[in-house]
């Protein structure tokens, strides 16, 4: 029954929380038990959800394809880059897949499982701002694109040892992302450019090299990464940004040098 699985669940939690201790986020991921059933979108593209959230599974179908097919016009790839989606019945859910306290209606890109990119994201039946059809899609263009951006960019899913081994910044792969985002819903980027013009301090741009979520200020740190993503676009031109993915994966690249002058 699911209550007797939640139960086991509540009972994990704390083994499950203890893994942020020792292993990063794409190492510790792990499906929900309570979510047992799959289907196939396309060959690249796939769903597991709960028998709970059967109804919701043909909408967030469409989106699903509708954004990943935006996403790959966007970075110009000519193949398919597998994407599973995972839906969280309730919030406990994501907090066991994650291993952390989530906050509500989170999406998240957690890693690779068997050859799919996951994103992971709280079920429209129980997260309020995930049923809204343009916010679901644009969510899942924003996710859809970092296993996109590390396709691409042969980047690791190790978000906080990107300097370390003069990995792609994380300002840059999640102002990216955020660029997809805001074109697949126009009011985020009204959104953004109001919070940036009301802005005047920013971060050291050296700073927000790794993980962006362990900075003092998340939003303005995620904000500057599109600021600044959005500068690239403007001066040089979107092939700019898919030539330095690029060059990222031939190792052809010293993130030191270019991180102020891009």
């Amino acid at each position: 029954m699911p209550s007797e699985i939640n139960n086991n669940i509540i009972e994990e939690l704390p083994k499950r929380f203890e893994l942020r201790k020792t292993k990063y986020l794409p190492e510790r991921v792990k499906i929900s038990p309570n979510i047992t059933q799959s289907i196939i979108v396309k060959e690249h593209l796939s769903i597991c959800f709960a028998p709970a959230d059967s109804n919701i599974v043909d909408s967030v179908s469409e989106a699903l394809i509708s954004a990943y097919d935006i996403a790959k016009n966007w970075f110009g790839i000519n193949y398919e880059v597998p994407i599973q989606l995972w839906i969280a019945p309730e919030l406990i859910d994501m907090n066991y897949m994650l291993c952390n306290n989530c906050p509500n209606d989170l999406f998240c890109a957690p890693g690779k499982k068997n050859g799919y990119g996951i994103i992971a994201f709280q079920s429209p039946r129980t997260g309020k701002r995930n049923r809204i059809p343009e916010r679901l899609k644009s969510l899942l263009g924003h996710e859809i694109s970092h296993h996109m951006i590390l396709d691409i960019s042969g980047a690791t899913n190790l978000a906080m040892t990107r300097r370390i081994n003069n990995d792609l910044p994380m300002w840059l792969e999640e102002g990216i992302c955020q660029i997809v985002q805001a074109d697949l819903n126009p009011q985020y980027k009204v959104l953004f450019n109001q919070q940036i013009e009301a802005n005047q301090i920013w971060y050291k741009q050296v700073d927000l090299w790794d993980d962006l979520s362990s900075c003092n200020d998340v939003p303005k740190a995620y904000l500057q990464g599109y600021r600044d993503a959005c500068r690239i676009i403007n001066e040089y031109g979107k092939d700019r940004i898919i030539s330095l993915l690029k060059q990222n994966k031939n190792k052809t690249i010293d993130w030191g040098i270019y991180q102020n002058n891009i």
